[in-house]
């Protein structure tokens, strides 16, 4: 039993010493170029890829999305998932499929890392330039752009939002007959698995028209009859029959879905 009490003890008084030391090494610590968000919040990946630019965390403390920018202004979007989500070989070619029929940002780097993760990096498209989230622009939206104070857009009139409803419909429908991926001699359609708003891309023209859209957050996207869905689904969200944890990607589920979450944003 003493032997028990003592190592209790030692461990707390680890610790302790630990979490100071960490508050001291943090407060010590001078910023280096590739430091915009506080560095053990930042993956190493950086110092060794990006070791002068600047490299920005996005959306949140929680999700490991970051806008890097060099030093000759050139931004691109740097995500790290786990390899479990997909974000395998189809699920890269999916990415690479859908950018080639213009319905998705391109890819511009996929690369394995220890401990079962992926870095991705693709084109980022800037709330600068008029692309944002549907979720932001559906009539009646009060969501905003994080951290963009200076680039948040007025959501669609009730007609825009239905000819933004239609871009919508029309590039899911391109991708899904073009968006062919050939793997071992055989031709396959892809899904992109989770096509709700925050992951539909519109390009807003003169404030008030969306002449583009694209998908994004690939992460889920796959294989038609092939890539199954994660393990672990929101289960609060209204996904399509048939798509459920496990099950086999198909490309009516992205139907049903982009058809529900318009219908959704044309509410809101």
């Amino acid at each position: 039993m003493d032997a028990i009490v003592r190592c209790v003890s030692a461990i707390r008084q680890t610790l302790s010493k630990l979490a100071t030391f960490h508050q001291q090494l943090a407060a010590q610590a001078s910023p280096t170029p590739f430091q915009q968000t506080p560095s053990a919040r930042l993956p190493y990946y950086f110092a060794t890829a990006y070791p002068e630019a600047s490299v920005q965390q996005l959306l949140s403390q929680t999700r490991l999305i970051f806008l890097v920018t060099t030093n000759n202004g050139q931004q691109r979007l740097v995500k790290f998932v786990p390899c479990c989500q997909n974000r395998s070989q189809g699920g890269a070619q999916a990415h690479r499929a859908w950018a080639d029929a213009q319905c998705a940002p391109d890819l511009l780097h996929v690369k394995s890392l220890c401990g079962q993760w992926y870095v991705v990096e693709m084109e980022y498209l800037a709330p600068r330039d008029g692309c944002f989230p549907l979720c932001i622009l559906a009539p009646g939206s009060r969501q905003t752009v994080p951290m963009q104070a200076d680039s948040q857009p007025e959501p669609l009139t009730a007609p825009a939002w239905q000819r933004a409803s239609a871009l919508a419909t029309q590039a899911l429908e391109h991708a899904q007959q073009h968006a062919i991926v050939q793997l071992d001699g055989q031709k396959h359609s892809t899904v992109h698995g989770d096509v709700r708003l925050p992951n539909i891309i519109g390009h807003v023209v003169d404030g008030k028209e969306v002449d583009r859209v694209v998908f994004v957050d690939f992460d889920w996207a796959g294989l038609q009859g092939i890539t199954r869905y994660p393990a672990l689904m929101n289960p609060d969200i209204a996904w399509p029959t048939g798509a459920q944890p496990l099950a086999h990607l198909q490309q009516v589920h992205d139907k049903e879905l982009l058809y529900s979450e318009l219908q959704k944003g044309r509410a809101i």
